[in-house]
């Protein structure tokens, strides 16, 4: 098994930077992963807030998550 982050973020302008083709493997894998979801009885897909780890304000984002036991 690859070794990921816990979360795996990508920005849609990245994505329509790909190639048609690309873009259909990206959808087909995306799709594959909501079915996954769904077997195991959760929510076809996330919903999270994500915050760049280069903004200003990520330190204070950071320990907010960190009092909540939230951060790893």
């Amino acid at each position: 098994m690859i070794n990921f982050d816990k979360y795996t973020v990508i920005e849609n302008e990245d994505v329509r930077c790909l190639s048609y083709e690309n873009q259909s493997c990206l959808e087909e894998l995306l799709q594959t992963i909501k079915l996954n979801r769904v077997a195991r009885m959760l929510e076809p897909a996330g919903n999270y807030i994500v915050v760049n780890k280069n903004e200003l304000y990520a330190a204070e984002i950071i320990e907010i998550l960190k009092r909540h036991g939230c951060w790893e």
